[in-house]
C-alpha cells in the first residue's frame, strides 16, 4: 500500500457566474520532495522568488507569470504520465531572441514516473441545489469535497495498486469561514484497497502562514486548477499558456483517458460535476454526451 497526500484548491466563479470547483492532486509521499525540487528549478530559471505568490488569476494576460505557469503545467502534465516509454518531458524558457535564432534548448528534462492523480469537480450552482439539506454552506463544501475524494480514490486505485491517505492540504480555512472537519470529508465507506491513515491530519493554514515548500505546492495546485477551469470555459489564451494541457484535454473530450489502457495518462485524471436534479444527487461527466456515463 502506497502513502499519498491530498492537495486541494478551489476555484469560484465571478459576480456573473456563481459556481464552485474542487481540484485535488494526489501526490505520492515518496515523490513529493522531488516534485518540490522541480518546482524550485522552474522558479530558479525564471528568477521568481520562492516566497512570492504565483496565482493563476490574470496570468493569461500577464506574459511573465504566464510563462512560468506554462512551465508548471508542463510539469503537471508529466506528473500524470503512466507509461515509462512516454515519460520524457523537456521544459523550455524561450524568449524572442531564442525563437529568432532558432535556439530551442530546454533547461529541464524529466524522465521519471510520479504516479500523481488529479480530479476536478464542478458544482455549477455553488451548492445552491443543496439548500434543502440541513447544512451550512461550509458543510456543503466539505460534503462535495468528500464526493470527489472518495469517488476518485475508487476510480484511480485498485487492489493491485492500493492507497493510504496520510495528510490533507487545503488553501486556508478562512475561504469558507471555519476549519476543515476531517470526519466529515472522510465520511462514507471506502473500498478495501483505500484507507485513511490513523495519523492522518489536515493542514489548512493560509498560504502566508506556510513554510516555503508547502506554499510552493499550494501555489502549484492553484495554477493547475485555474488552468483547467480556464480551458473548460474556453478563456482567451493568446500567449498559449495552457498549451501543455491540450493533449490531455483532447483525450478527455474523446473519453480516452479512462477507456484506452494504452493512453499516456490512463486513469490519472477525471473531470466531472455534481448537481441536484429531481431531489437526487447526480454526477454527470462534464464532457458528456448521451453515450457517456458518470465516472463516480
Amino acid at each position: 500500500m502506497r502513502d499519498y497526500e491530498i492537495w486541494h484548491d478551489e476555484h469560484k466563479g465571478n459576480s456573473s457566474v456563481n459556481e464552485y470547483w474542487h481540484g485535488i492532486l494526489f501526490v505520492p509521499l515518496d515523490k513529493k520532495d522531488k516534485i518540490i525540487n522541480l518546482i524550485r528549478k522552474i522558479r530558479d530559471e525564471h528568477k521568481y522568488s520562492y516566497e512570492k505568490k504565483l496565482k493563476f488569476a490574470r496570468s493569461l494576460k500577464k506574459l511573465k507569470d504566464g510563462k512560468i505557469i506554462n512551465n508548471n503545467l508542463s510539469l503537471f502534465s508529466h506528473l500524470l504520465i503512466t507509461k515509462q516509454a512516454e515519460a520524457n518531458t523537456k521544459i523550455y524558457n524561450r524568449n524572442k531572441k531564442d525563437i529568432y535564432n532558432r535556439e530551442f534548448d530546454n533547461f529541464l528534462e524529466i524522465n521519471d514516473l510520479f504516479d500523481c492523480k488529479f480530479a476536478l469537480l464542478k458544482v455549477p450552482d455553488n451548492h445552491k441545489g443543496f439548500d434543502k439539506y440541513p447544512m451550512t454552506y461550509f458543510e456543503r463544501v466539505e460534503t462535495t469535497f468528500g464526493f470527489v475524494f472518495r469517488g476518485t480514490m475508487h476510480l484511480f486505485f485498485n487492489k493491485e495498486n492500493p492507497v493510504n491517505i496520510r495528510k490533507f492540504y487545503f488553501d486556508g480555512y478562512e475561504h469558507h469561514g471555519g476549519g476543515i472537519n476531517l470526519t466529515r470529508i472522510t465520511k462514507g465507506q471506502l473500498r478495501h484497497y483505500c484507507s485513511i491513515d490513523k495519523t492522518c491530519s489536515i493542514d489548512d493554514r493560509q498560504i502566508c502562514d506556510r513554510g516555503i515548500n508547502s506554499a510552493l505546492m499550494i501555489s502549484f495546485v492553484d495554477n493547475i486548477v485555474g488552468a483547467w477551469t480556464a480551458k473548460i470555459q474556453n478563456k482567451k489564451d493568446e500567449n498559449n499558456v495552457l498549451h501543455p494541457i491540450n493533449g490531455i484535454y483532447e483525450r478527455l473530450l474523446e473519453n480516452k483517458i479512462m477507456l484506452n489502457v494504452n493512453s499516456k495518462w490512463h486513469k490519472s485524471i477525471t473531470i466531472s460535476e455534481v448537481c441536484v436534479k429531481d431531489s437526487k444527487i447526480e454526477f454527470p461527466y462534464i464532457f458528456r454526451d448521451d453515450r457517456q456515463k458518470t465516472l463516480f
